[in-house]
Formats: structure tokens, C-alpha cells, sequence
């Protein structure tokens, strides 16, 4: 019987311990089977992000494609542009309103080069250089002990485009009214007219006429003194205007005296240049000479120098205090005699 109870229990054990082999057997079947479909879902996720990426990147290339067309089809105002007609080439009327506005556009273009300015521009930027902006003695200047000083105003008015190519200038002084005068100008194609007349009792007639281009003009200026009665001035000048250099040749005095001017542009990016000016009288036979430098700083900074032969050294130094209102401090030293004080002036601008 104990043999047969022992028995019992091996067989029982030994069951036992099959069932716990299959079972775990099992189990390590169930688990193998998991994993694999835990990797078959995780390759199906990866597929569905991968075909879900590939089609984010043809919606971006296609809306990328649909904007630049839509931008080509776009002029810079955003406005679109108007497609097409094959019909329009058809049409002549259309053809010729296409080549009008063409002519305009052209002439538009054309017109700054064609268009020869008036006698003063002659020699124009090389006296600006040289001479505007420094010290000078006015009309009415004042002195007090060792200081000296002149107060007063100029305006100018310009009316542009009363007609075609008419222009109206008017200018005023202060405290001398009696200089200022009312200038007409009118500027077209390969001519430039001038015509002015003073604001003295017996006021003084101007007139002066230039011919061809802005490259290249031929001018002629001359005044009448109504008080006289005789013709008080005639001058002549030709101006060359190619990249870079501006020079001038003018008679002046009824002939008697040459004056040439030269203004060159030493560096476009910082706006420096040189001007120089000779002038000879023939009936004194006396030469003068001046030379100047400008240069820019910003667009609100300037700076220029000039030196004549008499030894008198000039600097301005201009600064924009606002939008509006521009100052500049002025000085003037005589390098030939240096106990002679210092001349220092400010001045202020207001522009339009």
C-alpha cells in the first residue's frame, strides 16, 4: 500500500510538472505571438507615418507651385494681371494704344537727358561747392566792438507746370526787397528759356536761352537796364556733362573776362567730390582761383572746404536738426594773415 501511495504521488508530481511545462510552454508561445504583432503594428504605424509624411510633402510642393503662379499672375501693386486675349494682337486699335503708351514711357525717360536746363546751371554745382553756404558779407551788416554780424531772409516760391513746360519762380529779400524779381521758365526738348524782370522802380530785364541736351548746351544770358537804357550784361557758355565730370566754359562782361569751372566726383558710395573755378579778366589781366572738396557723412551730416588764392580757407559743416530744419556752422580763417580773428557764423534752412 505505501508503495503504491508513493507511486501515486510520483505520478502525480511527475503530471504535475508536465502540465507546468506545457503551460509555460504556452505562455512563451503567447508571448513570442505578441511581440510579433506588437512589430507588425509598429511596421504598420511606421508605413501609415511614412505614406502620411509623403503626402504632407506633395500637398506643400503643390501649394508652393499654386502660390508662385499665383504670384507670376500678380503685377507689384497686387493686383493680378489681365490674361491674355489672342484677339487683342488682332485688334489695331489696340495695337496702337499699346505703342502710345510705350512713346510716353520712352519720352518719360528721355526727357531728363533731353532737356538742356537753363543758362544758370551752368557751372552750376561747381560754384555751389565754392561759394554757397560760406560767409559773406550782406546788405545789412552790423558791428558791435570785435563782433560783426548781418540778419535777414531770402524765399523762393516755384509754380511748376502753369502750362506745358512753364514755371513760375518768385523770389523775395529781406531787409532788400528791391532785389528780389519774378523769373518765367520754360523747358522743353533740346531748349531752355528764361525770362525775368525785378521788383525796382526801374527794374532790370532778363533773358537767356540754352540749346541741347543735358551731356552738352550752348547758352547765351543777357540784362537790359530799363534806367540806362542800355544793355548792362551778355554772356555765353557752353557746359559738359558726361559720368562723373561736369566742366564749363563762359564769357562773361561783354567777353571780358573767362571763367571755367570743373566738378568731379571722386567716390559715388560716399558722395565726395572736388570742385575748382579760374577766372581770368583780360582788361585787368588779374587771374583768381578757388578749389573745394564736399563729402557726406550720412544723410543728414555734411561737410565741405574751399581755399582761393587770395589765402582765404572756408569750412561748412551743415547738420539736419529735423525733418524740416537744417543748420550749418560756418567759418572763415585768412591763412595769408593769422592775426586777423576768425570769422564763425551759424545759419539755419527750412525746406520744403
Amino acid at each position: 500500500m505505501l508503495l503504491f501511495a508513493m507511486n501515486r504521488r510520483l505520478i502525480s508530481q511527475s503530471m504535475g510538472e508536465t502540465k507546468k511545462d506545457e503551460s509555460t510552454k504556452e505562455a512563451e508561445k503567447k508571448d513570442k505571438h505578441g511581440k510579433k504583432e506588437k512589430h507588425k503594428d509598429e511596421d504598420g504605424k511606421e508605413e501609415k507615418e511614412g505614406e502620411e509624411k509623403s503626402k504632407d510633402k506633395e500637398k506643400k510642393k503643390k501649394d508652393k507651385e499654386g502660390k508662385g503662379e499665383g504670384e507670376d499672375d500678380k503685377e507689384d501693386g497686387g493686383k493680378e494681371k489681365k490674361k491674355k486675349n489672342p484677339e487683342d494682337k488682332k485688334d489695331p486699335m489696340k495695337l496702337k494704344l499699346k505703342l502710345e503708351k510705350i512713346e510716353t514711357k520712352m519720352q518719360e525717360l528721355n526727357m531728363g537727358n533731353s532737356v538742356p536746363g537753363i543758362y544758370h546751371d551752368i557751372g552750376k554745382k561747381a560754384r555751389d561747392l565754392l561759394y554757397k553756404g560760406y560767409i559773406e558779407r550782406k546788405p545789412t551788416w552790423y558791428e558791435y566792438r570785435h563782433l560783426s554780424y548781418s540778419c535777414g531772409f531770402d524765399c523762393t516760391l516755384h509754380l511748376k507746370d502753369i502750362a506745358p513746360g512753364l514755371n513760375t519762380v518768385f523770389t523775395l529779400f529781406h531787409p532788400d526787397q528791391e532785389a528780389g524779381r519774378v523769373e518765367f521758365r520754360f523747358l522743353h526738348d533740346y531748349i531752355g528759356i528764361t525770362a525775368g524782370i525785378g521788383f525796382k522802380p526801374q527794374p532790370v530785364l532778363t533773358c537767356s536761352t540754352v540749346v541741347g541736351t543735358n551731356n552738352l548746351s550752348l547758352g547765351a544770358d543777357f540784362s537790359y537796364d530799363t534806367d540806362k537804357e542800355e544793355l548792362s550784361k551778355f554772356n555765353g557758355g557752353l557746359s559738359l556733362n558726361i559720368a562723373g565730370l561736369v566742366a564749363s566754359v563762359a564769357m562773361e562782361n561783354k567777353g571780358d573776362t573767362m571763367n571755367t569751372t570743373c566738378y568731379c566726383v571722386v567716390n559715388p558710395r560716399s558722395t565726395c567730390a572736388i570742385g575748382a573755378e579760374l577766372n581770368h579778366c583780360f582788361s585787368r589781366n588779374e587771374t583768381a582761383f578757388a578749389f573745394g572738396a564736399e563729402y557726406v557723412w550720412n544723410q543728414s551730416t555734411y561737410m565741405k572746404a574751399r581755399v582761393n588764392n587770395f589765402g582765404k580757407v572756408g569750412i561748412v559743416l551743415q547738420r539736419q536738426l529735423f525733418s524740416k530744419l537744417a543748420g550749418a556752422l560756418v567759418a572763415e580763417i585768412d591763412a595769408l594773415n593769422l592775426r586777423r580773428n576768425p570769422k564763425v557764423g551759424f545759419s539755419f534752412a527750412v525746406m520744403p
